[in-house]
């Protein structure tokens, strides 16, 4: 009798055919072959049956058929066999009968499975920036075990978490794998290799899985002119921004960029002439920190950034990009959904004068945030980081919360610390904490703590004299003494309003009616409480009885109202 092997070449197993001797078995039944080998992926081979009576075939397994199974005389037998799903091996007899005897058996062994990872496109090329959204692919993998995916040389991309099921047996099966990358900021391309391996020890493969991305160069900014123009078209492109200057125009007649002409009083050096002094980026959508393309513009004084789409469902971290710009002075970022600011942006701090980062998504006021960080701050802009401008009652604030919270949240009845530390920021012109989610009673002051000391004779002297005894006479907190603008409204406060703010000496000119004592239309704070001054006061009447001077000043400017 032989064996039949009927074993694919991709399973470097070597055809082989024995032979036997064909007599007849008594009763004059006869098969030609005892044996099959196949390999993984099935398939079929012939027999010859030979029997003077009426037979009949039936295979043990049911990956296994026989066509036809039944027969009398000489008849030519198909044994069909399925892809298996193990990797073992794994075998059935088939069973000829004649009269209901059983006469001979035909045994099929199949080979299974070797260990299997491959990448059907094992070569990838990416460009060097795109959208956040567009920064990812898809790999498809092939294998019968389970597996995990490696990065080597190259930390530019990374491989999404997922999992693959054999549960119904180790046929190799496909698994899409999600790869994300990151924007290539240097002008040299690169490559990564991502390496599909064995999840189990001591597995070894018919042959390596390897993925190898190469990502194209990112273009040479030059310190010049020329590449002050190529950093802000980049940054535009890479913010997905709709309003932005067309780059066949001359840099001139860009509507969001201002240059440094040799006239200019603050022009940092001859180098600078002609290149950008100021920047706007308007109407953008990004789930990214400012683009670190930033860092070329590297003679900005002042840098806008404002308008990105549903900012309010962001949370963004800055990035470190703007932190070596040593000649800015005037910076806003609004309306991007930052969280945090890093704690490298101090290196601004000895010449940044403004610092708006209203319509965000800050949940606290950031860490860094103290007059000893930014000595050179005279504006600071905290307003409206609220998530949902529809909150008008914190108690409801969990079914309004959004994953980072609801924004700008302080209840000074539990914690006053940021609240305070603001207040005392001495330097500062300008605070705007308006439309936040302040609860609680604006933080009162006594000379003589947290370094807080009452006005004296030399403030009033500064005054001109005669115009503000009343603070001095009556050691009222010198809180914010250089400040022309304090914003505190449509907040949830509640509470007395402290005598530092009530006789400040700018008082009128801050337009407090609007600006400060005007809190969150029927808004109720955590407890419940309607939100108003307990004191607000209905007029400037108070006010002028303590500062005679004012009211000539204010009456004859119509700012006065009884």
């Amino acid at each position: 009798m032989k064996t039949i092997r009927l074993i694919p070449a991709a399973c470097v197993l070597a055809l082989a055919v024995s032979c036997g001797e064909n007599n007849l078995n008594p009763g004059g039944f006869h098969i030609d072959a005892e044996d099959m080998v196949l390999g993984s992926e099935g398939g079929s081979g012939d027999i010859k049956v030979m029997s003077d009576r009426e037979w009949t075939a039936v295979a043990s397994e049911p990956w296994v058929m026989v066509s036809p199974a039944n027969g009398i005389g000489e008849t030519a037998v198909s044994i069909l066999v399925d892809t298996t799903l193990i990797k073992g091996e794994r075998s059935s007899e088939v069973s000829f009968s004649v009269d209901g005897q059983l006469q001979k058996k035909f045994t099929v062994r199949q080979l299974g499975f070797g260990n299997i990872i491959s990448v059907e496109k094992p070569e990838v090329k990416i460009e060097y920036f795109r959208t956040a959204s567009e920064r990812s692919f898809t790999a498809k993998v092939t294998s019968n075990i389970p597996f995990d995916a490696k990065v080597e040389d190259g930390s530019f991309v990374s491989v999404s978490p997922f999992e693959s099921s054999f549960s119904a047996g180790s046929r190799p099966r496909s698994t899409t794998i999600k790869v994300s990358w990151q924007m290539n900021q240097n002008p040299e391309s690169r490559t990564a290799r991502i390496s599909f391996v064995p999840r189990e020890a001591g597995i070894e493969l018919e042959q390596p899985a390897v993925l190898t991305v190469t990502q194209d160069a990112a273009p040479l900014i030059e310190d010049n002119r020329a590449g002050d123009s190529l950093a802000v078209v980049l940054i535009n492109d890479m913010l997905g921004a709709m309003t932005k200057d067309d780059p066949s125009e001359k840099m001139t007649n860009w509507q969001n960029v201002a240059l440094w002409s040799a006239t200019d009083k603050e022009l940092p050096c001859r180098e600078a002439i002609g290149r950008i002094r100021a920047v706007r980026f308007y109407m953008f959508t990004t789930e990214e920190g400012i683009p670190d393309e930033i860092r070329h513009l590297k003679y900005l004084q002042t840098l806008d950034f404002y308008s990105n789409i549903n900012y309010d469902r962001k949370s963004i971290s800055l990035g470190t990009a703007i932190c070596d710009l040593q000649y800015l002075k005037y910076l806003e970022i609004g309306a991007y959904g930052l969280v945090d600011l890093p704690a490298e942006l101090v290196k601004l701090g000895s010449h940044l004068v403004t610092l708006n980062i209203n319509s965000n998504c800050f949940s606290s006021v950031p860490d860094i945030l103290t007059p000893q960080n930014f000595p050179a701050l005279k504006s600071l802009n905290l307003a409206t980081n609220r998530r949902i401008s529809s909150l008008v009652d914190l108690r409801r604030a969990s079914e309004y919360a959004y994953r980072g919270g609801i924004g700008l949240h302080i209840n000074t009845e539990k914690d006053d610390r940021d609240l305070r530390r603001l207040l005392l920021w001495e330097n500062l012109e300008e605070l705007s904490l308006s439309f936040n989610c302040i609860e609680g009673s604006i933080p009162d002051f006594k000379p003589g703590q947290d370094g807080v000391r009452a006005w004296n004779d030399e403030d009033v002297k500064r005054w001109g004299g005669d115009t503000i005894q009343f603070l001095a006479a009556n050691r009222i907190p010198r809180i914010l003494p250089n400040a022309r603008s304090i914003r505190l409204n449509l907040n949830f406060f509640t509470g007395k309003l402290p005598d530092w703010l009530l006789y400040h000496p700018r008082l009128i000119d801050m337009d407090p009616m609007t600006l400060i004592f005007n809190q969150q239309e029927g808004g109720r704070n955590s407890r419940g409480e309607l939100v108003r001054f307990s004191n607000e006061p209905a007029n400037y009447e108070y006010y002028f009885e303590a500062f005679p001077k004012m009211r000539e000043k204010y009456t004859y400017n119509d700012v006065y109202e009884d």
